[in-house]
């Protein structure tokens, strides 16, 4: 069925209003008669919620009256009243309401014939006003009768145009109810009451006397507008974005927004195309519909013509203006400004900007683009040509301001080198998205090549900056080459190095070498530089994430020394951080973490936040692989408040840090909205290693299913240093999972995956779930080659000593399990890795119970299943739970029927089914359409793995 108009079937948002009312309706009948008044801005609902407690007291069986005031010039006396009880005695029984009010009646009868007992003739009222008393009384005493058998409610709309007499009978009403069963609720428009409006001193004593509850109506929030949405459409296709548009242009205003959709169906822009609703991806088609400025120009009419013209030039000065540009720029006498100015005021057009001196703001956004839109061309560009002129002569004018109206007033020419002081102060102000916009702005005017390729590479370098991987990338590939056949070989040189950083962002680590080596050959021969420091840079931190550390310090070293002869700080500085990376992958982690710090202390006070970031960053994560997760912590925490590609960098860590302390729910909390925010961006890598990492923490939470359709598949990676962990997680999830013949696939891809150097770090988390497997199958010799791999690792490491005693343990060699697995267990409690220190400690128990030890066992049992549900752990909780249960120690269970088998003896599987994860909303590959889905984990891994074909088809275009 076509949807012809786009209204609400559903009071949205509005839930702890409709209670009060609710609640005063229930009093009213209990006899406790009182007044309530809805005020809000036109178009907050205040119709709506008063329609929809009407409904619910018809229901209920209480008589309803209704009426409203107009805004006509020349009104009748007590209209809403008149309406109200007109409609009412049209089905009433006559005769015998005029025998129940008896001599009030008669007073009725002046206003209301029909009343007249025996058709009497009106004695033409009382001048003394004993007759306006008398009448008031007969009023109350016809509403006493409508509310005598089931209560009254009594709606009066719009008291902003309430004439005098309605006034003064509603006054002389609150204070005659307290007895009756009949609640009066009334409404008004708060932006219609100035100073001197008539209503306002009568709502201001009501509310000082405590003679009317006063409800006041908000804008809605982002999320009730999505809510109006999706009931509009019947939908739960409400992306993100759509929604902060909405909220954005409509300012929380349903009326608004109904409107605003009306207005996109009837032009086409929203439409149902094979069941679903598509809208075009560019949201400012969705302009400000007519009946919308029409409502706010009819306010603006009501000035004085002088009054409206300083109006409609501080429309054309922005949603902001200074009251000495207002009047330069306006060229009328400042009393005639200032008087314009205080009118505007009063009639809550404008409002005085906090904070601010002399600065004024229109109250809503919406106000000012409908007095903007309704100027003609011409107006509109000399009001611009004037304000430029104004505002190059007054001292402090923001470059931003002056290109705004320079490119407004056609000026373009003048407008270009404004326009680029604009950017880069905007970049100096970490405004990236700001001063990709601005360079936009000119880029379709500039007819100089060199000129145009600069702007494009500078939009890319915003963008990248503001954390953007995809948008970039057009940009670079299409001005880079550019650049070089002009002869500038040194810029093309760094956008190529900014362009590799985008490729490996969307997981495209060899298209960001060949970037990489490009860069660098062609600086090479230029000499020490910055540029080719950086180019070192790159290349040592592809190395670093393969796992090459003497390559990674090599190439970083060589940086280092580039960059000093070049007397390039920024670039030594980061170079510092590659050489600590290089030195943590060669095993010499603790020199590894003085030169991540060293260059995070060195950027930090040179004010290099981006450096800084990615030196915390790498900080965080080499900390944690030496077991130094309490530092981290804080570190990552720290993290959060960087921008650009460290906006991502930020929760990956922390999700990274909160898994090895056991609090898998945090994580999900934390990772689950970066996924989709990083496939919004197109950082593909980000998204890829996240949906690990939350995978994992769904299976530490009991659930598998989900944990298993996020996963993304191990081809989805190129670098070593994803592919490891992400082959753990999958491995874990697997075990946990109970399912063995995946376990067993996923061991054999990890024992392949694993080089057959020395093993370090999370080579050795996934050595340890690989020998888990192998011996859970039964094979000793797989097992054998496993533990002989890790025969030049450290002994001390907590993983080793628990590979160590777990094979012991197969082997029934009790006391080598004990002498391991008792100091691998301390040591993962002595440094806070939760999750780690329960899974041994359950290993350690099964060696216990075997060595005797039945009270050691069950006390290690049963601290796990007291501290892991604390931390929302469940799948060690219900393992410790089975294997108290296999000793015969009742527990409470804490399966649920979908908990699997355990896949091993004594090992993993169990657990709770946590609460599915809803109304997610996905990004589509090219960044046309969204959707939302109850199987989110599903639904993310393709779209993840989506992503990552389209990429592949990028790069062989």
């Amino acid at each position: 069925m076509a949807i012809e108009r786009a209204l609400c079937p559903a009071l949205v948002g509005r839930e702890g209003e409709l209670t009060i009312i609710e609640d005063a309706l229930l009093d009213a009948h209990r006899g406790e008669g009182q007044v309530v008044i809805l005020a809000g801005e036109a178009g907050l609902g205040k119709t709506r919620l008063a329609s929809e407690l009407q409904k619910r007291a018809a229901g209920g069986g209480t008589t309803v009256m209704r009426g409203g005031c107009s805004e006509a010039d020349l009104s009748l006396p007590y209209l809403p009243f008149l309406e109200a009880i007109g409609n009412y005695l049209s089905t009433a029984d006559l005769d015998q309401l005029r025998a129940r009010l008896g001599t009030s009646g008669r007073e009725l009868g002046q206003l209301f014939p029909q009343l007249r007992p025996d058709g009497a003739s009106s004695d033409g009222g009382d001048p003394s006003g004993q007759g306006k008393l008398r009448l008031f009384e007969g009023m109350i005493s016809l509403f006493r009768d409508a509310a005598a058998e089931h209560g009254l409610l009594l709606v009066l709309e719009d008291l902003h145009w309430a004439d005098a007499s309605t006034r003064e009978l509603l006054d002389y009403m609150t204070r005659r109810l307290s007895h009756t069963r009949m609640l009066i609720l009334a409404t008004y428009r708060s932006d219609e009451l100035d100073r001197k409006h008539p209503l306002l001193p009568l709502v201001q004593g009501w509310k000082r006397g405590n003679l009317v509850t006063l409800v006041e109506l908000h804008p809605l929030q982002a999320a009730g507008l999505a809510d109006m949405v999706r009931a509009i459409f019947d939908t739960e296709e409400v992306t993100d974005d759509f929604r902060d548009f909405l909220y954005k242009r409509t300012e929380g205003n349903p009326f608004v927004l109904e409107e605003m959709l009306k207005a996109a169906l009837d032009r086409g822009d929203i439409y149902r195309s094979a069941g679903k609703w598509e809208r075009p991806p560019d949201l400012s088609q969705l302009k400000i519909p007519p009946t919308v400025r029409d409502t706010i120009l009819l306010r603006v009419e009501r000035l004085q013509r002088e009054e409206a013209e300083i109006l409609r030039t501080a429309a054309v000065l922005g949603l902001s203006f200074s009251y000495a540009t207002l009047a330069a720029v306006s060229d009328k006498p400042e009393d005639t400004v200032l008087s314009a100015l205080q009118r505007c005021v009063q009639q809550q057009l404008v409002e005085e900007q906090p904070r601010a001196r002399e600065r004024y703001r229109f109250r809503h956004s919406l106000t000012r683009e409908a007095i903007y839109e309704d100027l003609i061309a011409p107006q509109r560009s000399r009001l611009h040509l004037r304000a430029a002129e104004v505002l190059r002569g007054l001292p402090g004018t923001e470059p931003v301001d002056l290109a705004y109206h320079l490119l407004a007033a056609g000026r373009i020419e003048e407008a270009i080198p404004v326009c680029i002081k604009a950017a880069e102060d905007a970049e100096r102000r970490r405004g990236y998205q700001e001063a990709a916009e601005l360079y936009g702005r000119i880029l379709p005017h500039v007819k100089d090549r060199l000129l145009n390729a600069q702007l494009m590479c500078r939009i890319g370098e915003a963008l990248y900056l503001d954390g953007q991987a995809s948008r970039p990338l057009a940009y670079f590939a299409e001005a880079v080459p550019t650049l070089e056949s002009l002869g500038q070989v040194r810029d093309a040189a760094r956008y190529r190095l900014l362009l590799g950083r985008c490729h490996w962002m969307q997981q495209r680590p060899e298209a960001a070498a060949v970037e990489y080596e490009r860069a660098r050959a062609s600086l090479e021969s230029l000499g020490p530089s910055a540029d080719l420091a950086n180019a070192y840079i790159r290349l040592a931190g592809l190395a670093a994430f393969d796992y090459q550390g003497e390559e990674a310090y090599a190439l970083a070293s060589r940086a280092v020394e580039i960059a000093e002869a070049a007397q390039a700080d920024a670039s030594r500085i980061w170079a510092y951080n590659f050489v600590g990376l290089g030195l943590a992958h060669m095993g010499r982690r603790d020199e590894g973490i003085h030169y991540l710090d060293r260059s995070y202390e060195e950027a930090k006070a040179r004010d290099l936040w981006w450096i800084a970031a990615n030196a915390l960053g790498n900080g965080v994560h080499t900390r944690v692989i030496a077991y130094r997760g309490r530092e981290a912590l804080a570190r990552a925490q720290a993290l959060q408040e960087f921008s650009g590609d460290s906006r991502w960098f930020g929760p990956l860590l922390l999700v990274f840090v909160l898994l090895r302390f056991g609090e898998p729910r945090k994580a999900i909390d934390v990772g689950w909205p970066v996924i989709q925010q990083a496939l919004d961006s197109g950082a593909i890598t980000i998204a890829t290693r996240m949906a690990y990492d939350v995978s994992l923490a769904r299976s530490m939470v009991g659930e598998y299913e989900e944990a298993l359709r996020l996963m993304p598949p191990a081809d989805s990676f190129r670098e070593y240093q994803d592919a490891v962990p992400r082959a753990h997680a999958a491995l874990r999830i697997n075990i946990d999972a109970g399912r063995a013949a995946d376990a067993h696939r996923e061991a054999d891809l990890g024992f392949k995956l694993l080089r057959p150097n020395q093993l370090r770090g999370e080579e050795l988390w996934l050595a340890d779930a690989v020998l888990e497997t192998f011996l859970a199958d039964g094979d000793l010799d797989r097992s054998g080659h496993m533990m002989a791999r890790i025969g030049t690792a450290d002994p001390k490491d907590p993983h080793v000593q628990r590979m160590k005693g777990r094979m012991a343990l197969q082997l029934d060699d009790l006391p080598a399990a004990l002498e391991q697995l008792n100091p691998s267990t301390d040591f993962f409690e002595r440094v806070g890795y939760r999750d780690e220190e329960w899974r041994s400690r359950r290993l350690l128990a099964a060696a216990k119970l075997r060595s005797g030890d039945r009270a050691g066992a069950e006390a290690d049992l049963r601290r796990v299943l007291s501290e892991a549900p604390e931390h929302g752990a469940m799948t060690e909780a219900a393992a410790a739970s089975r294997q108290l249960a296999a000793m015969g120690i009742n527990v409470e269970s804490l399966s649920t029927p979908e908990s699997p088998s355990p896949a091993h003896g004594g090992g993993q599987g169990g657990g709770l089914q946590g609460e599915r994860y809803v109304t997610i909303l996905f990004l589509d590959v090219r960044g046309y359409t969204r959707m939302s889905s109850e199987q989110a984990p599903a639904e993310m891994a393709d779209r993840i793995a989506a992503f990552y074909r389209w990429a592949e088809q990028e790069i062989e275009r």
